[in-house]
């Protein structure tokens, strides 16, 4: 979906929120990145919202996480 804002946003169907920014090109990569990292991370925990727009990296969001 393409946001008001004309950013990038995805939702999975076990209702991760991905975000993915406003270049296409870019959204691509991230993705790609997203996709061969994530197994490893979603074993630990579930996550409700993934952040892609960083250059190196991502940011996760977890319900209820204190800390």
């Amino acid at each position: 979906m393409l946001t008001a804002r004309h950013a990038w946003q995805l939702r999975l169907g076990n209702g991760l929120h991905l975000m993915l920014g406003r270049d296409a090109e870019l959204a691509e990569v991230r993705l790609r990145r997203f996709v061969e990292i994530y197994p490893s991370v979603e074993k630990r925990k579930q996550h409700e919202y993934v952040d892609l727009r960083y250059p190196n990296g991502f940011a996760l969001r977890v319900p209820d996480w204190n800390g």
